[in-house]
């Protein structure tokens, strides 16, 4: 009874009762797994940060600083709680507190029992040659990164050392220090957040210190003692945790701005910029912030993720399905899921789809997660929506119903095991713990080596050995890099062999600049050069350039050729030139004029834009007249143009967040607006405005499509083609029907006069009786090939207005008896009759596809005609066009021919991680599935429908948020194009380069 009345009381004090908590528990999606309760409130509360040590305890962050409310009555500070299964019944039945009296708790790590004691108070890190088991720890709040050691065995922290710590006036709890990993060679890795802008110093505990402030999240590493930290990435929002699979790459999810969703599984990579910019404004909106590698020189994700996710790790253990392997498990607090995420190869990275695998409610928030040396994953649960204290919390377990395997040798058994069972588990253990144990107790004699550097050297054996082979090694003291990868004379096996060892090898040693075998580096250009226009290429060559390359180089480097020999120049690239200036500026953002006037003149829109954000950003005064010109050249692109306005807007001390709050549109308005302006570019401003925007007046829109300048007079047409504006009907009827009019600005008319009135309202009939005698083809003074252009037109205007007994239906008949079969006027009149294509582009052979002469002038009508497969709904392309899904504009540079068609086809094979689609559930029963196009900063969610339409969801009306296995591109698209629109549309979207 006792026992029942202190529960009670416990329960009240947190503000919880029995029972409260009514709803169902969380469900596992994958019916191999189950999942179990391991503890829960009042054991323990609002949990952050979660590990297992080599024993299988548990050791959990319990918050009690994170926003406490008023009159909170829980305990004052964070504490470090360790929770055991004695009894082996499941539930933790004992609970030590190890360390208390902390504030905003975020991570904490078990030192890996494979790597080597930190030192305290000045020691030299352990050497010894017994591995015992670990009682140190790390710990991340979000000011200060502690070790902790227990000296004694009693689960209590003895020593404390501080290794790193932020100087700073942000005390936000949860965009500070977060996030540990450790990478083979035991440095360690922790995620620093965007610090609301604050200005901030990072020391090291050997006094190394990097500064900052406004630029965004960034990884760092050091030793695990803290010293030689070092900046390792930038350009995150929040990046809260990371893990290195087995391969030794490093993941890391990160949260994401205002409005810029989805939050991102990023591969994280040395020099990696990433894109964010918190002084471009929160909202993640301004044209100089990068959220999916957008900016050349930044780096896309590799996947979406659920909201807010918080934790991750890489399975590597026994116990789970062997088809988990490898993969990421990533917990979502903001969508309550665990997802997993198999990686597929793209390029010098991967890509992946988040697959749910356990799945709860609105009382289910994961929080860190990890992984038992049993092979089972713990997570914490936050339980709560509220980021205030409420006394809440959980620790769930997820394992196999039915474990494949059972653990092998581990921590105590390592260093006692014979070589030839160390080398056994070396081979074939699925735990990477268990591998690496066993490579570093061979590591430690020199026969041991030898076995070591024999199976390095042996291609038949498996990847994962042979690489925990190389990375004890080279940990080892006694082991210097040329005896492993040998000379450029005679290097070792399996430096030239062709795979992944080899490839993963290179990258270590320039990653880890690996000086005495740099030649080892080089080969990877030599053997799998990745193309420049591989993000990841292009990155690797910034950081490259930005350590290594002479001033005089650099500048080279930016003219049209260099010297590769004493007597030979080549021309040098777009992206050649692009990553000397990114480089010059990395390495002296306020120098090199040289080298930015260079940029600034470059014949590269891609090269110009890069100058003119680095005039803008490091507000580089002295180069702004180099900007303005660029807003008198024919030649400045939508995209160029808008970072041309944010530039300026910098150096007129605008704070970017207010450029950022302010449409494009009415910086472009003002453009259009002023005739003293290059016609040119008041027709590429006007791309940039929306054809519907209230501004942009009928009356302007007719007096730009009478302009003596014929790209304006183009794009006004085009504007009218996208938005209904009975006004503009007699201009357009009279342009369609002037012969003396180009064919082109003929055919953008009849495409625009289907336009001025709704789909749904009948056309007028002056408009019906223009298009069903182009139709017929009856237009006078026309030559007999533009004749066949402005009919198929025509025709494809009138699709959706043949009603049963209509007078369009009855002249589209007549002609559809009188047209010749199998010819594109037949397939148009069937299409516009019938209302769907029996074109099957399956049965297109290459030779058709490759002999059909290009028409891109055609295809562009296509993508962007009101009737059709309505591309433009959705799609950009030259500043033009709908924002739900990918900007086109290169789309040519990407994609081959066979790729464009087989996205046209099945768009869902394959959809970009930024592009994901999502399947929404919301509390009154309607099912929703499209893009998520903002968050709103945790408010309502806008969601991209296939219509290219944007639908606001409040957020508490969402139950459930899933990943959906389709694209939000319609499926069956060629059923709305005849041949020869789909050859057409295929001949534009190549041309996009």
């Amino acid at each position: 009874m006792r026992d029942v009345c202190l529960l009670a009381l416990m329960m009240a004090a947190y503000g919880c009762h029995p029972g409260q908590l009514s709803a169902a528990e969380p469900r596992v999606l994958d019916d191999r797994l189950k999942l179990e309760l391991f503890a829960e409130h009042p054991q323990l509360v609002t949990p952050t940060g979660i590990d297992v040590d080599h024993r299988g305890r548990v050791w959990v962050i319990e918050s009690n600083t994170h926003f406490p409310p008023e009159g909170y009555s829980g305990h004052a500070t964070d504490r470090v709680l360790v929770l055991e299964d004695t009894d082996h019944a499941g539930p933790a039945d004992r609970i030590s507190v190890f360390a208390d009296g902390l504030k905003h708790g975020m991570s904490v790590a078990v030192q890996p029992v494979w790597l080597e004691q930190p030192a305290l108070a000045g020691q030299r890190p352990s050497t010894e040659r017994q591995i015992r088991p670990s009682l140190s720890v790390f710990l991340a709040t979000r000011s200060e990164i502690l070790l902790l050691r227990d000296s004694d065995g009693d689960l209590k922290a003895d020593e404390r050392r501080q290794l790193v710590h932020l100087d700073t006036k942000g005390d936000y709890p949860h965009n500070g220090l977060a996030g540990f990993a450790f990478d083979p060679l035991g440095w360690m890795y922790f995620g620093f957040g965007e610090n609301l802008g604050e200005s901030y110093r990072i020391i090291g505990s050997d006094g190394t210190t990097f500064s900052g402030g406004g630029e965004g999240g960034n990884l760092y590493r050091c030793r695990p003692d803290g010293s030689q930290l070092e900046r390792w990435a930038t350009g995150f929002w929040n990046p809260h945790a990371s893990c290195f699979d087995a391969f030794g790459r490093l993941f890391t999810v990160d949260n994401d701005p205002d409005s810029r969703p989805p939050c991102r599984l990023l591969h994280s990579i040395p020099g990696g910029d990433y894109g964010y910019r918190f002084r471009n404004g929160r909202r993640g909106t301004h044209p100089f912030t990068s959220w999916n590698g957008e900016l050349p020189g930044t780096l896309p994700m590799v996947s979406g993720t659920g909201e807010a996710p918080s934790g991750i790790i890489c399975y590597e253990a026994e116990g789970f399905p062997e088809d988990y392997q490898g993969t990421l498990l990533i917990g979502s607090w903001g969508d309550h899921r665990i997802d997993k995420f198999v990686l597929h190869s793209k390029g010098m990275s991967f890509t992946s789809q988040p697959q749910p695998i356990v799945q709860g409610n609105e009382q289910f928030r994961p929080v860190g997660l990890a992984l038992a040396p049993d092979g089972s994953v713990f997570f914490s649960d936050w339980v709560l929506r509220d980021y205030k204290l409420h006394g809440r919390g959980r620790v769930w377990k997820l394992s196999a119903r039915q474990p494949q395997r059972q653990p092998g040798p581990f921590a105590k058994d390592a260093p006692a095991a014979s070589a030839a069972a160390l080398q056994q588990t070396l081979s074939t253990s699925r735990s990477l713990p268990a591998r690496r144990l066993a490579a570093r107790a061979l590591a430690r004699s020199d026969d041991g080596q030898q076995q070591l550097k024999q199976v390095l050297n042996d291609p038949s054996l498996p990847v994962r050995g042979r690489l925990e082979s190389l990375w004890a090694l080279l940990a080892s003291p006694n082991v210097h890099p040329v005896d492993l990868f040998g000379t450029p004379e005679q290097p070792a096996a399996f430096v030239v062999e062709k795979g992944m060892v080899a490839d993963i090898a290179r990258r270590m040693v320039r990653e880890q600049r690996m000086s005495q075998v740099d030649w080892v580096a080089d080969k990877e250009q030599e053997t799998s050069p990745a193309p420049w226009d591989d993000p990841f290429r292009l990155a690797d060559a910034i950081t490259d350039l930005t350590r290594f390359a002479h001033s005089d180089a650099l500048i080279d480097g930016m003219g049209s050729s260099v010297y590769v020999s004493d007597h030979f120049r080549k021309p040098t690239t777009d992206w050649e030139r692009l990553a000397t200036l990114l480089a010059s500026r990395r390495r002296e953002p306020l120098g090199n004029s040289a080298i930015l006037r260079l940029g600034l003149t470059d014949d590269s829109a891609m090269v110009r834009r890069a100058a003119v954000q680095w005039v803008g950003e490091e507000r580089r005064g002295e180069c702004r007249w180099l900007v303005e010109a660029l807003l008198h050249d024919a030649r400045t692109t939508p995209d160029l143009l808008c970072a041309c306005l944010a530039s300026l807007s910098l150096l007129d001390g605008v704070p970017p967040s207010e450029f950022e709050k302010t449409p494009s549109a009415q910086y472009a308005l003002a453009i259009v607006a002023d005739e003293r302006r290059p016609a040119a570019l008041r027709a590429t401003a006007l791309r940039l405005i929306a054809p519907t925007l209230p501004e942009l007046k009928t009356e302007w829109l007719i007096r730009l499509a009478q302009s003596p300048d014929k790209t304006l007079q183009s794009e006004a047409i085009r504007t009218l083609q996208q938005s209904p504006r009975r006004e503009a009907m007699p201009l357009l009827l009279a342009f369609a029907g002037d012969a003396r009019n180009d064919v082109a600005l003929r055919a953008d008319c009849l495409s625009a006069l289907c336009a001025v009135v709704p789909h749904e309202q009948p056309l007028p009939p002056e408009v019906q009786t223009l298009l069903v005698r182009f139709a017929r083809g009856d237009i006078p003074g026309t030559a007999s090939a533009d004749v066949t252009v402005l009919q198929l037109e025509a025709i494809r205007a009138l699709r959706g207005r043949a009603a049963e007994g209509s007078l369009v239906r009855a002249a589209l008949s007549e002609l559809r008896r009188a047209a010749g079969p199998d010819t594109p006027l037949r397939e148009a009149l069937d299409l516009a009759l019938e209302g769907e294509s029996t074109f099957d582009p399956r049965t297109l052979s290459e030779d058709a596809v490759a002999t059909q002469p290009p028409q891109p002038d055609s295809g562009r009508r296509v993508f962007f005609a009101p009737q059709g497969p309505m591309c433009a709904r959705c799609h950009t392309v030259h500043g033009r066009g709908g924002k739900v899904g990918p900007d086109l504009s290169v789309i040519g540079r990407t994609m081959n021919r066979h790729k464009l068609i087989t996205s046209l086809l099945d768009p869902s094979r394959e959809v970009a991680p930024y592009y994901l689609t999502w399947t929404i559930s919301t509390t009154d029963g309607r099912v929703l599935t499209g893009m998520v196009v903002s968050e709103n900063g945790g408010g309502d969610l806008e969601l991209g429908d296939q219509q290219g339409n944007i639908v606001r969801i409040p957020r508490q009306d969402i139950e459930e948020r899933v990943p959906a296995q389709i694209s939000v591109m319609p499926q069956n698209l060629h059923q709305r194009m005849t041949r020869q629109e789909f050859l057409d549309l295929l001949s534009f979207l190549e041309s996009l380069k």
